[in-house]
């Protein structure tokens, strides 16, 4: 979502250049906006925020990496997590995309895998394979939870993607699976605190 806000904040600066305004308003703008803009506001940390996470359906499930992947209960009102993250992404089928298995725990009818990472970049960088292919587990770094419903609380404004599409900024973000399934978001609370 980051990268994708910096990347209309490119197009938006150059809108009116003839010059750079094909450049930008492409796929290349996208390379432009991670590389100058993304890139080393991240390697800044600035990416990084504290947020709160709790169930709020009659049961969620942390992914144990330690244990084989193994699924511990959660029941409501728990809190899934408390501290700091640099991303917070959900998703109800595993690829990301091009063939980026960012959410491998997806799948199971009736929950969406959320997940939680503080990685750095560089580390990152390190275990992009692992990562590509769904099988990076580190225990301080990736936390991982099959939820039905929870309230995800952050201590400032951060940008939200969803479906592809930058929604705007948001503060707390209410995420609930519907009765068939699908996963939506029901509420966006920026405006009230």
């Amino acid at each position: 979502a980051r990268m994708l806000r910096d990347y209309c904040w490119l197009r938006g600066k150059t809108a009116d250049s003839k010059i750079l305004r094909p450049w930008v308003h492409s796929p290349l703008g996208y390379v432009l906006a991670l590389l100058f803009r993304t890139l080393p506001a991240t390697m800044r940390g600035e990416h990084v925020f504290r947020l709160r996470v709790v169930n709020l359906a009659e049961e969620a499930y942390y992914v144990d990496p330690r244990r084989g992947d193994w699924c511990l209960l959660r029941p409501r009102g728990s809190v899934l997590f408390e501290g700091q993250a640099g991303i917070l992404s959900a998703g109800a089928v595993p690829y990301y995309g091009g063939g980026f298995r960012l959410f491998p725990f997806a799948g199971v009818p009736g929950f969406v895998h959320l997940r939680i990472s503080d990685i750095h970049p560089a580390l990152a960088t390190l275990n992009i394979i692992p990562l590509w292919k769904g099988h990076y587990r580190n225990e301080r770094r990736v936390k991982d939870f099959l939820v039905r419903e929870a309230l995800v609380e952050v201590d400032r404004a951060v940008p939200l993607q969803h479906s592809g599409e930058l929604v705007g900024e948001v503060e707390r973000v209410h995420l609930k699976v519907r009765d068939d399934g699908g996963a939506h978001l029901v509420d966006f609370f920026s405006a009230e605190k």
